[in-house]
């Protein structure tokens, strides 16, 4: 059994529709921050004070922290007390005990003092109904709870009855504000607190309302010299009180090591690969949602519980990816099925659906449930990725005929020259939003005017070659106007977004030849496909994509080229790298049998961002340094780089191929990969491979060998070049399939 190491320095706990934080300048016991989907924020939701009978606050020191993935633990120690502080998180609920133990040589009386701050959505939009922004709470010895609408009730709940309080309403100049983000063209970030001063109400209120919150209350307590007390603290969405911690915790528990059971195993003596492949399976496991209405009728990897709530079209496009590797399908084939049900009437898959009506008034006052705009079709890749794996034609069927009215779609509303290449009308339709290249755009604008972007077209074409596969595999007739328009959008790519003088392919302005002038990732991205001739694409590769003064940074591949004066390696669009559009690249590239600059590419991304990888949404593309937010959704594509690149696991629709990327990386062993009718374990030695298939047949490979596996009419047929040593483990008469084995010439 290979060790499974679990990061134990994550501070954020997750459950389903919540996310909790405690930071280290939030050093107390209790719950410090604690997120509810898109609209409500606790910060914190229960702090705990001890206090002495005369008011005075202990100063309690923080000893000792286990942060697992089940549970977090937590001892803080005075002279007079010691406090273990325990907290866990499952679905929709938490749960915090609190074990006092006195330390004093007499009797102590002391007194507890519990507060926490509810803010209406402060980093979201600007409601205009004051009805919107007001939540309703109220305060008993009991339990605390708080409305928004009839959409969002919280309920806090104690364990034994308080003796007093009071709940308050606080204006937004009583909520600290802080920002930590900020860029050129892109929305300023800022983390909420209320202060403890403001925490404290002087009156004593059983009922408040606003758009902001704040309650406390005491208990008083006696203990003996060496005695204990436990208080638990419990929180739940909807109208069914939380769970005592001990329950929570065994269903918490439970569901982890359900999951655990269905991640393939990896190992490495390259320690940080380890960790950060079990990172990126904690992440899945902690950012899947369910969402209870009809518009969500299947589970999603949220993209960010801290701060991007809704579900996304590109994102879930890649969250796809890393889910295929779970042995399970379920979680790969729900990925992007809301989409299929939220798609408009006109065929327009929307970017982003909203879990509240309210996310949809950013831009004016309506009950809006999605967006008016798209993204890049990123699932154009992951469906047939995941019908390779898992092969079945129910869920081809699922997206067929939705893919044929959203491609029409594009066709018909977003292609004003007919010429096979569609354009966005927003920023945030291209899913770079504040990228130099649009910095033309926003010195010289009224509205966003509309530009062909060339990675919007690389997908869309992507999209284009998709439905033809999948109609070939659902024995369907392909429309006749898909293939026509594959044609056309290649031919216009080549005549339009290319500069054959520079040999590089720029954005444009819709229906026009006038070129956008920003090297971007997007005027390499045609490497994926095969729009560019021979020329062309040496040009692309040694030019641009392999050049240290272009793309090929420490850590590759750079949002924009270091040419580019805007360049600046930890920005956002301008510069930093961005997990899903590296992966983009190394699948594209080996795709292509571009296979060394796949390698160089991979190599340098993973020697660099696993140094200090925590999933995030972006990275630092010289040093590798973390810089978006955390436990991003896309973060997870780690998992496909270590089992399908380094460990060169490709599935195929009859089993897998053996195609390893040549790295750094020499010891590497994965476990339990189920493909098909097949389980596959994979192990570096020094100089070759070893591939175990259902531990019957061993295939010891040289380094740089390629092979397939799969099974054809009930045989095991493996093909591959003469210096495989093919070995069968298990005798004749165990042996489950006969084996059938190819030499190539």
């Amino acid at each position: 059994m290979i060790e499974r190491k679990i990061a134990a320095d994550v501070v954020e706990q997750f459950g389903n529709l919540i996310a909790l934080r405690k930071t280290e300048e939030q050093s107390f016991p209790g719950i410090a921050q604690l997120f509810v989907a898109s609209v409500l924020q606790c910060q914190p939701l229960a702090e705990v004070e001890v206090l002495t009978a005369a008011g005075k606050r202990l100063d309690l020191v923080e000893e000792a922290a286990d942060l697992g993935p089940i549970c977090h633990k937590r001892s803080f120690g005075s002279e007079h007390v010691s406090v273990q502080e325990e907290i866990v998180v499952h679905d929709d609920e938490a749960a915090l005990r609190l074990t006092l133990v006195s330390k004093a040589a007499s009797d102590l009386e002391l007194i507890l003092r519990i507060s926490g701050g509810v803010l209406m959505s402060p980093q979201g939009v600007p409601y205009h109904w004051d009805e919107e922004k007001r939540i309703q709470g109220s305060l008993s010895p009991e339990c605390i709870q708080v409305d928004w609408r009839n959409l969002v009730r919280l309920v806090l709940t104690f364990s034994e009855p308080l003796d007093g309080g009071g709940i308050a309403a606080l204006s937004e100049d009583d909520v600290a504000k802080k920002l930590y983000f900020h860029t050129f063209n892109a929305k300023k970030r800022y983390r909420y607190w209320v202060e403890r001063e403001t925490r404290i109400p002087s009156t004593g209120l059983s009922k408040a309302a606003g758009r902001n919150l704040t309650y406390c209350g005491t208990k008083a307590i006696s203990l003996r010299p060496g005695e204990s007390y436990t208080m638990e603290v419990r929180f739940a969405l909807g109208d069914v009180p939380g769970r005592a911690y001990t329950e929570l915790q065994a269903a918490r528990e439970r569901a982890w090591h359900e999951f655990l059971a269905q991640v393939p195993e990896f190992s490495s003596d390259h320690t940080e690969l380890t960790e950060t492949y079990y990172k990126s399976w904690f992440v899945l496991f902690a950012n899947r949602m369910r969402f209870p209405e009809s518009r969500f009728q299947y589970p999603f990897t949220s993209v960010n519980k801290f701060h991007y709530y809704n579900q996304f079209f590109w994102d879930s496009g890649f969250h796809a990816i890393p889910w295929i590797w779970f042995n399970d399908k379920e979680p790969a084939q729900s990925e992007l099925k809301n989409f299929v049900l939220n798609q408009w009437r006109s065929g327009m898959i929307p970017y982003e659906l909203f879990l509240y009506d309210v996310n949809g008034r950013e831009w004016m006052e309506t009950d809006a449930k999605t967006t008016a705009a798209t993204q890049p079709p990123t699932l154009a890749i992951s469906l047939m990725e995941i019908f390779t794996k898992f092969g079945d034609r129910e869920f081809l069927e699922f997206f067929y005929e939705p893919l044929l009215r959203y491609e029409e779609w594009l066709w018909r509303y977003r292609d004003l020259g007919r010429r096979g290449l569609s354009y966005v009308f927003h920023i945030w339709e291209s899913g770079t939003d504040n990228s130099p290249k649009f910095d033309p755009v926003h010195k010289n604008r009224l509205l966003d005017p509309p530009l062909e972007l060339v990675d919007f077209n690389v997908f869309i074409y992507l999209l284009r070659q998709t439905i033809v596969k999948m109609a070939e595999i659902l024995g369907k007739e392909v429309p006749a106007g898909v293939k026509e328009r594959i044609a056309l959008t290649k031919q216009s790519a080549n005549a339009v977004f290319l500069d054959t003088d520079e040999g590089f392919y720029y954005d444009v302005w819709a229906d026009s030849t006038k070129q956008v002038k920003v090297k971007a990732f997007s005027g390499v991205l045609p490497l994926i496909t095969d729009w560019p001739d021979d020329k062309v694409r040496a040009r692309l590769l040694n030019d641009y994509l392999l050049s240290e003064e272009e793309f090929n940074t420490p850590c590759p591949v750079p949002s924009v080229s270091m040419s580019e004066p805007s360049f600046a390696s930890h920005d956002f669009w301008r510069g930093a790298n961005w997990p899903q559009i590296t992966w983009t690249f190394v699948y594209g590239l080996k795709r292509n049998h571009h296979f060394e600059a796949a390698s160089l590419i991979l190599d340098k991304y993973l020697a660099e961002s696993t140094k200090h990888h925590f999933c995030n949404e972006y990275c630092d593309s010289v040093t590798g340094q973390d810089v978006g937010l955390p436990f991003q959704g896309w973060g997870t594509l780690y998992v496909d780089h270590i089992i399908r690149h380094l460990c060169g696991i490709e599935p195929t629709e009859t089993g897998f191929q053996f195609h390893p990327l040549a790295t750094r990386y020499t010891s590497l062993e994965v476990r339990d990969v189920r493909l098909r009718d097949m389980i596959v374990h994979v192990k570096a030695q020094a100089d070759h491979w070893v591939v175990t298939i259902d531990g019957e047949v061993a295939i010891t490979a040289p380094r740089g060998a390629v092979f397939t596996a799969g099974v054809e009419n009930g045989n095991l047929v493996i093909a591959g070049p003469k210096d495989l040593d093919i070995a069968v483990i298990a005798s004749e008469s165990s042996h489950a399939r006969p084996l059938e084995i190819r030499t190539a010439d």
